[in-house]
């Protein structure tokens, strides 16, 4: 087990290789899951250049909060108390505004032990100092196992007030490819989220129709030029799913190529799925597409209402990636 860390433009990487060909880069910016290298193959999508990742609009591999997803217009009220956050996507609010977490500094502390290694990110963030009600305490702890071909991350928040809290991480999986195009994705619910085609705001919880059914395995671009997709504000998939069952020990989504698979396990009520539909014009790799490049994959729960954590109740979510290489796969 190896832990090299070292700085670049004032963000600290921390990059963990485990006995399983399994190499996990973390950074301190947005407490983030800056790569993932497994079997040779780079599995997720970031930035080319270190200085784009400081951009507030860039949320790959971050940690979202306070609020994951999209808030209606720029205000809220809790206990009776209006609160007001900066708008950041028209009068609506995106990831938890530009002072969201994942444009925030974590202070960093690494646990080597015999069997694993744990990256702790840990930050306070002051009443008010984002626009939300209570001092905030939040850790993030991402776990890798020695003989592990997986990756664990423990969400945990308390604060002295009632407060709307919602996390996620926010990383874009590949699978080694370049586009989604050779992606398979399952999903293990029967219900969505329906959106608002000009605002991508929740409307109405529906049953899965033939373009949003993911219940069994299916090419993502199967469906991906369907009128239903593609709106003033959608091109794709920009879309919440309900888990038929909140179970961590579940499998509740599952992406595939030719070569590799990932599950995901979480106790999440469900996951937005996001097909990168727009180009930010600062991708890893400058002769791809843009569009369609990488699926964002963010277990959350749903943004249908804010969700309210309670003065000093702890706030606890987890998400396990686990990774493997296809029965039969010859590496071509």
């Amino acid at each position: 087990m190896r832990i090299v860390s070292y700085n670049k433009e004032g963000i600290t990487f921390t990059e963990v290789i485990n006995d399983k060909n399994l190499k996990v880069v973390f950074a301190n910016l947005g407490a983030s899951i800056f790569s993932i290298k497994f079997d040779n193959y780079l599995l997720t999508r970031n930035v080319k250049n270190i200085k784009d990742f400081f951009n507030p609009s860039i949320y790959y591999g971050k940690t979202i909060g306070r609020v994951a997803n999209r808030m209606k217009g720029h205000a809220f009220v809790v206990n009776g108390e209006r609160y007001e956050i900066e708008p950041n996507e028209g009068e609506n609010v995106l990831h938890g505004g530009n002072k969201g977490l994942s444009n925030q500094f974590f202070e960093l502390n690494t646990i080597k032990g015999n069997d694993k290694v744990e990256v702790i990110y840990t930050k306070k963030v002051g009443h008010l100092e984002d626009g939300y009600p209570g001092n905030l305490e939040v850790e993030v702890k991402y776990i890798v196992g020695v003989n592990d071909n997986e990756i664990d991350i423990e969400f945990k928040a308390k604060s002295d007030m009632d407060t709307t809290l919602a996390l996620t991480n926010h990383t874009y999986f590949t699978l080694g490819c370049k586009s989604i195009e050779g992606l398979t994705l399952q999903i293990n619910g029967n219900n969505y989220l329906e959106t608002d085609e000009n605002t991508l705001l929740p409307t109405n919880r529906r049953f899965v129709t033939p373009v949003m059914d993911f219940r069994n395995p299916k090419k993502i671009i199967q469906d991906i030029n369907d009128n239903y997709l593609h709106t003033p504000k959608h091109n794709g998939y920009d879309h919440y799913f309900y888990f038929l069952d909140r179970d961590l020990n579940k499998k509740n989504v599952s992406l595939s190529n030719a070569k590799l698979q990932m599950d995901i396990y979480t106790d999440f009520q469900g996951v937005q799925i996001y097909t990168s539909g727009y180009s930010c014009g600062c991708l890893l790799y400058p002769e791809a597409n843009y569009l369609f490049d990488s699926i964002a994959i963010e277990p959350s729960d749903t943004f249908r209402y804010l969700h309210l954590l309670k003065k000093d109740e702890i706030y606890s979510r987890r998400i396990r990636y686990v990774f493997f290489i296809k029965e039969n796969n010859d590496g071509k």
